[in-house]
């Protein structure tokens, strides 16, 4: 499996995991451990999975608010569950992660946005990434 797509797996195993959390309130390692009992994977998707999880869950509180700081005419405490949690891993990845730049972060998000997601959400995700990007920059 090439890096790309045990990424892409990756992400979206971290989505599913941080909105089951999120959603239930139950312990995180309580999620991951049923999480794995339902599905087999490559360990390099499950190593990165976990790295997203915990490490969104770890830096959540700045993470959110970068986030709502960038989300200007939308109110990020109640954006859909799934459209939140797709932009705090790609806030992880662009801030936390030195091997991911923010175009593969951003282009990711949109991408999984695509497919979990309401039909437009893309737009505003890719606009506060965007912001949040260019406030990194300089």
């Amino acid at each position: 499996m090439k890096l790309k797509s045990i990424r892409r797996k990756a992400r979206e195993f971290a989505l599913m995991l941080l909105y089951q959390q999120e959603i239930s309130g139950e312990d995180p390692e309580e999620v991951l451990k049923s999480f794995w009992e339902e599905r087999k994977s490559q360990e390099e998707v499950k190593e990165y999975t976990e790295k997203l999880f915990r490490g969104v869950l770890e830096k959540k509180d700045e993470i959110d608010e970068l986030l709502r700081r960038h989300a200007k005419k939308i109110n990020f405490d109640r954006l859909y569950p799934v459209d939140r949690n797709i932009l705090r891993i790609a806030t992880f990845e662009i801030f936390y992660v030195e091997d991911v730049t923010p175009a593969i972060a951003i282009d990711e998000a949109i991408e999984i946005s695509k497919i979990y997601s309401e039909e437009n959400s893309y737009v505003y995700i890719n606009a506060i990434l965007d912001s949040l990007v260019k406030e990194k920059k300089e």
